[in-house]
């Protein structure tokens, strides 16, 4: 089977003639089914597949709905007996060792891949869902890997995403648990084939391809190997970031199936070859494909047919020729059932509404914007709902919705769209998108008048240099030569420098302006744009990069090209990652803290044998180090992919200018960031704090709640009248402190509390105690805005206490009436008995009853209330003043402040 076909049948001939029993029989069958496949016979081979597969009463229906009436009787069957059990049921199932059911899963394994390539899907998901039954019955083998890939692009077709990630894992988890073996290549080529391209990035998919072609040569799985192929080039040409690396796998692939006489992947090769690869060379001849897609279609050879037009509509495309792509677009049709569910039908969908778009523009097939839409809508609601699982699509996405704004909506928006749509293809480095989204923005920048084109268009000739699309490179020279000639000036004197076409010079007033708002900028953020935006200008680089020292790395923090003026986008990425930057010169500057300038990195100066430099066709490049107190902290990297000797010795010396002052900016904005974070550590600490304090205040408040009621269980069982007293007495005393501790915790400030709603609670509180009526007694209360703090509240509310409380009982007997007047005033500073001088509080507690005996002195009685008020007036370090002409009238006045002694 490796490579003489011939020989090969002879012998399985032979070995079918002599076959004595059925499962004989079988087995033949199975090995040549296996020898057919790899020849690219797959006509042949699924008649010998169902040949062997009637022997297990299981062959395939040619009928598309039989074969989907069937499919689905399988999977509710399926559903209901296994429902999510499914995938761990299989993964960790033992292998079976009973030859009838091996026999019948290496049909499977050749049979489905057979299907798929010839575009026969109803039978394709039944032969999937078969096998899969028959595994979960005790039928496992690593043959059946490739089974659940296909079970996963049935699902996708139904859009159940998270049941299609379910198999997919499953077929890989089984690939590594049985390296190297037919299974897992099998398995590794189908995942990559139809169901890879959802999550992964294309550079993902390629080193998963490679993975399983070489898996495939170890084990002697030709085929499969061969067929791996595909989904490295087509991942590669979507994120289109080498085309000399497309070209060079299809040459590898071309040689690897024509040694071993593997005709589809030879006709994958050829397609990609014909389809893309030439058309992107300078040079181009067409290629005569129509004998080869007569071939193709005679021998099933669907999805290679369809690789050809799906690229060749693509090419013409990128050349403006939308009538040409049209076409081809419309050919692909015809083979999209070879193209189940894979990477290139959805690329097709994204280039059916790029086109279409670009037709309307131009007036041709959709007349009204109406007839536009309810076209394009249902595809793009279909590439928005593949997108958002996965990059593959989204960098297309962004440009799809760009140029539907161009054709359809508002300049402005457009334009701002451009700038997403080139930024995701940046980031997921879509090299030859992010060039043509470029030249699309110049354009549209072009016919608006605005005259700032130029930059988008060197932007990207020089991109699609990078990628080798030779001919685009030139097309685009070609076509726009207005755009790529220096603009000299009028007079240069022969010992003045060359100034680059790319940006004027900055004369030294304004770069020391910029330099000042450089300094004084201490927000991150904005700092990081101004330094770059103003270095850009000034030094007349393409491309800036700053980097900021972290630990032992350099760590991209923010980034400015040219193509995005005004724009500096805010990062965040190590500089070994980074794949724009030469590390070379970042590691020198960073070992030798010296500002490093070169007029042309890729033919003179120390750099230019770096395989870096070469790749990158790196010219002018200036990269300084930021200095601070002899420590480097940063690095500015900047260069010009377009001319020479961008870089002058004066734009060189104004630039580190700015750098110096950008050094001294970053490690102030660091010191700041710090020293905001300390101040929130301290402010959560401190919230902590009132948060534990104000739960205190609520505990004593309780607690004391607690004691007050107490009293007032007690008193139920005091028969004594003074007791009694004595008892409500404590409570009320009790209840003012508990009210200072509840004021407390329900305020905003716990350290002062309002002492007017204080006092108006506390009084209020009295009067229930003593069941005193507001008809007998009047309540005056007038009291200013006091904030006392808590060691001047307690012993002011036990006063404000003992004083109503004695008013209440004794002022106003057989139940006479009365008024009650308590005052409260802040006054101007006054002395006081030590001496020193405070903010004064005068609280004034009096009433108009039968008045306070004459001769009785209150400091000297033996009654507990006025002892307590003028022991409390001392803790306050006040006075208390005894007017007894009206009634009785206390006046106590205290420092608002606690006096230290």
């Amino acid at each position: 089977m490796c490579g003489k076909y011939e020989n090969s049948e002879k012998l399985l001939n032979q070995l079918l003639e002599r076959a004595k029993t059925d499962l004989d029989k079988a087995e033949a069958l199975a090995e040549q089914t296996t020898s057919l496949s790899s020849i690219g016979n797959f006509i042949k081979a699924i008649e010998t597949a169902n040949r062997g597969l009637a022997f297990f009463g299981k062959s395939i229906p040619d009928d598309p709905e039989v074969a989907e009436q069937k499919r689905e009787q399988l999977m509710n069957e399926i559903d209901s007996q296994y429902a999510v059990n499914i995938w761990d049921a299989i993964l960790d199932m033992p292998f079976t060792k009973e030859r009838k059911s091996k026999i019948e899963l290496a049909f499977y394994s050749e049979l489905i891949p057979d299907l798929y390539m010839s575009g026969l899907v109803p039978q394709l998901y039944l032969s999937a869902v078969q096998s899969t039954r028959h595994c979960l019955e005790g039928g496992m083998d690593e043959s059946v890997i490739y089974s659940f890939s296909m079970m996963g692009l049935y699902l996708g077709e139904q859009e159940k995403f998270d049941q299609v990630f379910r198999y997919e894992d499953l077929a890989l988890n089984l690939c590594e648990k049985y390296p190297n073996t037919f299974g897992a290549t099998r398995g590794m080529n189908g995942v990559a084939w139809v169901t890879m391209h959802t999550r992964y990035h294309p550079e993902e998919l390629a080193k998963h391809c490679l993975k399983a072609i070489q898996c495939g040569k170890n084990c002697g799985d030709l085929y499969n190997a061969g067929l791996s192929y595909g989904p490295l080039m087509w991942g590669l040409q979507v994120q289109g970031a080498n085309l000399a690396a497309i070209e060079e796998y299809a040459k590898e692939c071309l040689q690897f199936s024509q040694k071993y006489h593997l005709s589809f992947s030879v006709a994958l090769a050829e397609a990609m070859q014909a389809g893309w690869i030439a058309p992107m060379k300078k040079n181009y001849t067409p290629v005569p494909m129509e004998e080869k897609i007569r071939k193709w279609e005679k021998e099933n050879h669907i999805a290679a047919a369809g690789s050809y037009y799906v690229h060749m509509a693509l090419t013409h495309y990128y050349f403006g020729e939308y009538e040409k792509a049209e076409e081809y677009l419309f050919k692909v049709r015809k083979y999209l059932r070879g193209l189940t569910d894979h990477l290139l039908k959805r690329q097709w969908h994204v280039f059916q509404v790029l086109n279409a778009l670009r037709l309307y523009a131009r007036g041709k097939v959709y007349k009204s914007k109406e007839k536009l839409l309810s076209y394009i809508q249902p595809l793009i609601k279909k590439v928005e709902t593949w997108a958002q699982y996965g990059p593959m699509l989204k960098p297309y996405l962004a440009f799809i919705h760009a140029e539907l704004e161009r054709v359809t909506g508002d300049f402005r928006k457009a334009r701002s769209l451009y700038f997403d749509a080139i930024a995701v293809a940046h980031e997921h480095r879509f090299t030859l998108l992010e060039a043509h989204l470029n030249e699309c923005r110049a354009e549209l920048l072009k016919n608006a008048g605005t005259g700032t084109e130029r930059v988008y268009f060197a932007e990207a000739i020089r991109l699609y240099k990078n990628c080798h699309a030779e001919r685009k490179e030139i097309f685009l020279m070609e076509k726009y030569p207005e755009y790529l000639e220096e603009e000299a000036p009028t007079y240069m004197p022969e010992e003045v420098e060359p100034v680059s076409y790319t940006l004027p010079s900055l004369d030294v007033d304004y770069l020391m302006k910029s330099s000042l708002a450089i300094s004084a900028e201490i927000d991150p953020d904005v700092l990081l744009k101004r330094i770059m935006n103003v270095v850009l200008e000034a030094s007349g680089a393409q491309h800036g990069y700053l980097l900021v020292e972290e630990g032992e790395s350099f760590i991209v923090c923010a980034e400015s090209h040219i193509t995005e003026k005004g724009v500096v986008r805010t990062v965040k990425y190590d500089f070994e990652d980074a794949v724009d930057i030469c590390k070379a010169i970042i590691r020198y500057v960073h070992r030798t803290k010296e500002m490093l300038t070169l007029n042309n990195a890729s033919k003179e100066g120390e750099f230019k044998d770096n395989p870096e430099v070469q790749t990158m066709r790196l010219r002018s490049v200036l990269c300084l180090p930021l200095i601070k107190q002899s420590g480097i902290i940063g690095i500015l990297y900047l260069e010009n992919r377009l001319s020479d000797e961008v870089f002058t010795s004066k734009k060189a010396r104004m630039t580190e200018l700015l750098s110096s002052q950008a050094a001294i900016a970053l490690e102030n904005a660091r010191l700041l960031d710090q020293m905001k974070k300390t101040e929130e550590q301290i402010k959560e600490s401190l919230s902590e704090k009132e948060i534990l304090l104000r739960e205190i205040h609520h505990r004593v408040k309780n607690n004391l709640q607690v004691i007050s009621s107490l009293f007032r269980l007690q008193s139920a069982y005091i028969r004594d009248e003074h007791d009694m007293e004595i008892f409500k007495e404590s409570q009320s005393r009790v209840r003012s402190m508990a009210l200072i501790h509840e004021r407390l915790y329900q305020s905003k400030d716990l350290a002062k509390i309002d002492f007017a709603e204080y006092t108006k609670k506390l009084v209020t509180h009295l009067l229930s105690l003593y069941a005193i009526h507001s008809e007998t007694i009047t309540l005056d209360i007038s009291v200013d805005d006091v904030f006392l703090s808590i060691d001047i509240a307690v012993p002011c509310g036990l006063i404000i206490n003992e004083l109503v409380s004695n008013c209440l009982k004794h002022a106003f007997p057989e139940s006479t009436k009365g008024k009650i007047r308590v005052e409260l005033r802040m006054t101007e500073d006054l002395p006081v008995q030590n001496k020193r001088s405070s903010k004064m509080v005068t609280l004034i507690v009096s009433d108009n009853g039968v008045g306070f005996q004459k001769k009785m002195d209150f400091r000297s009685t033996e009654t507990l209330g006025l002892e307590l008020v003028t022991t409390l007036v001392k803790q306050l370090n006040g006075t208390i003043e005894l007017d007894r002409s009206r009634g009785t009238k206390f006046k106590i006045t205290f420092p608002s402040l606690r006096l230290k002694r």
